[in-house]
């Protein structure tokens, strides 16, 4: 049987051996009471919009969207993004192996072992603009879900709205700095430990991410550049290392994203939980 979590509405399977006790949301983490809910009978609008909080604190005003759904579409995305860019990396090594030797650079393929390296070359590059455009999408859904999230947990520093967070990836120059304000806006206001802390949080993780993040897109930017504008065999070469470096850069960025949004998500949630315990 399966009833929805109260809190992010994802389904949780509600086990006969557990009806009168405690379910925790495999999506969320968020704990509550399963009485008087099955899966042919779901739960009044009254039971729902109240349901029985383990720890005791009385129910908040507004309840708290999880970004946990959105989170994992984000981390998912960005898993098969890193899949695309190795993929990718592995066949422009290959690329390295057949035009040491055939010195081609510039020239039509020589063979259809290289013609059928390109066409394989080809695929994976637009696998991977298609994973980084998904993983792009989702994790600036995040991002909006957990800004707007801050009044309700009460954070002390807001200089943004949900919108205007994430608005500020697409304009250019200031796109250098706001984005990651706006990150730490959301680090120190999903903070569980701030609650009783007027100190700001630590900021390491966030500013190592956008170091990046930044450091990463100018390198993607120079590889580009360098494959395009190739001319002789030792340029092209070199654009190809470039290239496999784009791709493991890129892939270290996504890596340090999926920690950031699984981390956030769950500061968030222990926040939350924290706020409810101390009303």
């Amino acid at each position: 049987m399966n009833i929805k979590c109260p809190l992010c509405k994802a389904p949780v399977e509600l086990k006969r051996s557990t009806t009168d006790g405690e379910i925790r949301c495999f999506f969320c983490g968020y704990t509550f009471n399963a009485d008087a809910v099955s899966a042919d009978s779901p739960p009044s609008q009254e039971t729902a919009a109240s349901p029985r909080i383990t720890s005791g604190a009385p129910r908040p005003r507004e309840w708290l969207v999880s970004p946990a759904p959105r989170g994992w579409a984000a981390i998912f995305a960005g898993a098969a993004f890193i899949l695309a860019s190795v993929v990718k990396a592995g066949l422009m090594r290959r690329a390295i192996e057949i035009a040491e030797p055939m010195g081609y650079a510039g020239r039509a393929a020589p063979d259809a072992t290289v013609a059928e390296w390109r066409n394989q070359a080809i695929t994976a590059t637009l696998a991977e603009i298609a994973a980084a455009v998904l993983f792009a999408v989702f994790f600036l859904m995040w991002q909006y879900r957990v800004y707007r999230n801050l009044q309700q947990l009460e954070a002390r520093e807001m200089r943004f709205s949900a919108g205007s967070s994430v608005g500020w990836w697409f304009c250019p120059i200031v796109n250098l700095w706001k984005p990651c304000q706006a990150m730490i806006d959301i680090w120190r206001g999903s903070d569980p430990k701030a609650i009783s802390s007027s100190e700001p949080g630590s900021i390491e993780l966030v500013g190592f991410w956008w170091i990046l993040l930044v450091v990463a897109a100018i390198y993607s930017r120079v590889a580009a550049f360098m494959l395009k504008t190739a001319r002789t065999d030792d340029d092209y070469l070199a654009a190809l290392w470039m290239d496999i470096g784009k791709s493991a850069s890129g892939s270290l960025v996504a890596v340090l994203t999926i920690v950031l949004i699984w981390v956030v998500s769950s500061r968030q949630l222990k926040r939350h939980a924290a706020l409810r315990k101390a009303k």
